[in-house]
């Protein structure tokens, strides 16, 4: 309602999981939104509906849908596209949620993804589905935190422009820019799996990709040295143009154990 009362266009739909109609009425009772009911193989006889469409259950939309989205848990928020030319709609984000939960969900929508944001508050669909560009700055002082961020928004908007061509909402394209400025238990566990549990006042940049189950740091190993103009691995200032030459030749593979 407040999405609309600011002039936003949009409709929701509600796609049962539960198991029971009493369960489903109980969970629907008091939306106000839209809802495909509670249809079971009993209700419908396996036969086409009236205007000649096939027969369908909840069970059997909701799986379809769950399929096609790629969802692999729910309650889920998805935003889809307006109606295309085909009739068809797109995916603009299966992270919705993340947005209401975490953000300005008014002047977010409609809620495409972000290639950028901090590595304790991202989905982990993010790290699993995407490569990411990761700074650890936890042992920083606030101002040269913020110029982490601010370097890493700027290179999530050049390079992927650059390297891939990407359009607005081209969600499966992009590479992410994540910051880790405090220590938990998400850092801790990626800098080990990393091998690099120590935390300095200096800053280390690294390359994950976990769907390839790899990474890439800018380390002191000689080949990368040279390939990468004789830094090591931590270094006192992070830069625009460091970034983009460490994603565009990132030096040794590394397997993640």
């Amino acid at each position: 309602e407040k999405l609309k009362a600011c002039g936003r266009s949009l409709e929701c739909w509600f796609i049962s999981a539960d198991d029971t109609e009493q369960e489903y009425s109980d969970c629907f009772n008091g939306m106000d939104f839209a809802t495909i009911g509670y249809i079971t193989r009993d209700d419908d006889d396996g036969n086409a509906a009236d205007n000649g469409s096939p027969a369908y259950t909840t069970e059997c939309v909701r799986k379809t849908l769950m399929k096609r989205l790629q969802l692999s848990a729910y309650p889920s928020l998805v935003m889809l596209s307006p109606c295309e030319a085909n009739n068809d709609r797109s995916v603009v984000s299966t992270h919705v949620q993340h947005f209401i939960e975490e953000g300005d969900y008014i002047s977010d929508f409609p809620f495409r993804p972000k290639p950028y944001g901090d590595l304790n508050e991202v989905p982990m669909a993010t790290l699993n589905g995407h490569q990411c560009v990761i700074v650890f700055c936890e042992g920083m002082d606030d101002d040269e935190q913020e110029d982490v961020r601010e370097c890493l928004q700027m290179a999530a908007t050049s390079t992927n422009k650059t390297r891939n061509g990407s359009k607005e909402g081209q969600e499966d394209a992009l590479m992410h820019y994540l910051w880790a400025t405090n220590v938990s238990h998400m850092s801790q566990s990626m800098r080990i799996a990393l091998q690099r549990p120590q935390i300095l006042a200096s800053p280390l940049l690294v390359l994950l990709d976990m769907k390839n189950r790899c990474y890439h740091l800018w380390h002191d190993d000689d080949e990368t040295k040279k390939q990468n103009g004789g830094q090591s691995d931590h270094y006192d200032e992070i830069t625009l143009d460091l970034i983009e030459s460490f994603v565009a030749q990132p030096g040794v593979r590394r397997t993640l154990e």
